[in-house]
């Protein structure tokens, strides 16, 4: 055995390590134990270690270009990862037509070099790297929804261009700086019950370590397997977290209210053939405009009637009540034209349906003595009309009175009597006995002193809820008003519109293009939540 440094710098004859070599292996325990600690190796030792600093080691080029090639790797691989960011964060495709000079040079030098030689440019690294992106953003918005605690959930459902159905998941959850609304991921279902639906997010909520029971609120359009009050989804969901206040998504349910209103009642049907009588010949539609533009305001034109976008309904009816006189104005007019053909046979269909002709049934040998019942315009117009478009609001509003009942009053806290404070503060604690106090009523009496102070030192745009949030965290008041402040959370992460699921829908269109429908689930997943 050979000290390899006593080898080299020792001069000490009688250092056997250097010199000849050990070969007592009775006593070599001993032996090596006393070398390690003798004074000449320790001098070899320093030796050496000057040596190696100086003039370096035999393998100094080699470890001098393996250093150089890491580096030169490492340059790539970040080079790819700032691609992939850029592209994913922009629901970009992965294609391209420049590059720089540092990418240029690699892609000449290790472009299609075959099998085994290694560019990092292939799509199993590109692919890698969005995976590795997404669940860090992915782990970034499940630690944020475990801190919150208090969250609602949104799930809707869509075909992709490879007509596969993507449900996806939304969740609100409020944050120090307020409410936010968060894309997870897209749920594997098998059927569209609502129990298969509800199931499929359970099991989702449980693999990330989410309690169901958190859960405050769920949003989702009048689909019966989702919204219905027995099978639906949100029965489900209420089997698990009876908290969880179903609350239709206020844009279908406007929708829904609208068109039902205007396809329902002839008369409101009726109003949109204002557009197609104008609209038939161009000096009409010049008449409407010469007299539109008489007005001191700018006027909007007649509208049609659109049969795909909800929208036209409001704006067809909205024109017609702003320019009404001045659509009177043309069509008197218009009547006084001495023309023939399609003209004046156009504006006699239009008033022929204007006219209003009590209809005269004729009796038959069984019918009773009693007369037929006529119905004056005012009458028919309420009965047909008015009260069927009330009944339709008054349905949609029903859905949203459990939300009212319970938080209600926080709208108009600082209005609000001492007593009438305590009574909201009672009811809202049969409601939420496990998460609030007893003292929740004189900690809202408490609270409602301070919010009019200091509504009255400054206010903002905001509604009033948002505000006394605000007003909590930026005086750092969480513990002095703990019950306040649950509640608070609790409002203002329910969800009252699916907005945020029709952007994902968006973002996935726009992902998952005809030369991309072989893209994987995950990939698509992870692609949507960097972009959104």
């Amino acid at each position: 055995v050979y000290c390899f440094a006593c080898k080299l710098f020792s001069n000490d004859q009688k250092n056997c390590f250097g010199n000849a070599g050990f070969q007592d292996w009775k006593h070599a325990d001993h032996a090596l134990s006393m070398h390690e600690n003798s004074e000449c190796h320790r001098r070899a030792m320093v030796s050496l270690t000057t040596c190696m600093d100086t003039e370096g080691c035999i393998d100094k080029c080699l470890v001098t270009r393996y250093r150089a090639e890491q580096q030169y790797r490492r340059d790539v691989l970040h080079c790819v990862l700032n691609v992939v960011q850029f592209l994913a964060e922009r629901g970009l495709a992965f294609r391209g037509n420049f590059w720089f000079t540092f990418l240029a040079q690699h892609i000449n030098k290790h472009g299609n070099m075959g099998c085994g030689h290694a560019s990092y440019l292939s799509s199993t690294i590109c692919e890698e790297f969005i995976a590795l992106l997404g669940e860090k953003v992915f782990e970034h918005i499940v630690k944020e929804l475990k801190e919150a605690k208090y969250f609602s959930v949104l799930v809707d459902s869509t075909p992709d261009i490879s007509n596969l159905d993507q449900l996806m998941c939304v969740v609100r959850y409020v944050l120090p700086n307020g409410p936010v609304e968060r894309f997870l991921t897209f749920l594997d279902f098998e059927t569209h019950s609502g129990q298969d639906i509800a199931k499929s997010l359970l099991q989702f909520f449980e693999k990330i370590g989410v309690n169901i029971v958190d859960c405050r609120g769920q949003s989702y359009d009048n689909a019966s397997n989702l919204s219905g009050k027995y099978q639906g989804m949100q029965a489900w969901i209420r089997e698990r977290s009876e908290n969880a206040v179903y609350i239709p998504c206020c844009a279908h349910s406007l929708n829904l209210v609208g068109q039902c209103a205007v396809d329902c009642c002839f008369t409101a049907i009726s109003f949109f053939k204002n557009f197609v009588f104008f609209a038939a010949s161009t000096k009409r539609w010049k008449v409407l405009l010469e007299r539109l533009a008489e007005a001191n305001e700018k006027l909007p034109v007649v509208k049609n009637l659109s049969e795909t976008l909800w929208s036209a309904h409001a704006d067809a009816a909205t024109a017609l009540q702003k320019g009404y006189d001045r659509i009177k104005a043309a069509l008197d007019h218009l009547s006084h034209f001495e023309e023939r053909g399609k003209n004046r046979k156009s504006c006699a269909d239009y008033y022929r349906s204007e006219l209003h002709r009590r209809r005269k049934r004729n009796r038959q040998y069984d019918d009773g003595e009693s007369e037929e019942t006529q119905l004056s315009l005012r009458e028919s117009f309420r009965i047909e009309t008015y009260l069927v478009i009330m009944d339709k609001l008054t349905s949609a509003s029903d859905a949203y009175k459990e939300v009212y009942s319970r938080f209600g009053f926080l709208s108009k806290l600082t209005s609000m009597s001492v007593g009438e404070i305590r009574d909201a503060g009672k009811k809202l604690l049969q409601y939420y006995s496990t998460e609030l106090e007893d003292c929740i009523t004189e900690e809202l009496v408490h609270f409602s002193e301070f919010v009019k102070t200091e509504f009255a030192r400054k206010s903002s745009g905001d509604g009033p809820e948002i505000q006394m949030y605000c007003l909590l965290v930026q005086n750092g008041l969480q513990n002095t008003f703990p019950n306040i402040h649950i509640i608070l959370r609790m409002y203002l992460c329910l969800m009252i519109s699916n907005c945020s699921g029709e952007c994902s829908f968006s973002k996935m269109v726009s992902i998952k293009k005809r030369l991309r429908s072989t893209m994987h689930q995950e990939c698509l997943s992870m692609l949507t939540l960097m972009s959104m």
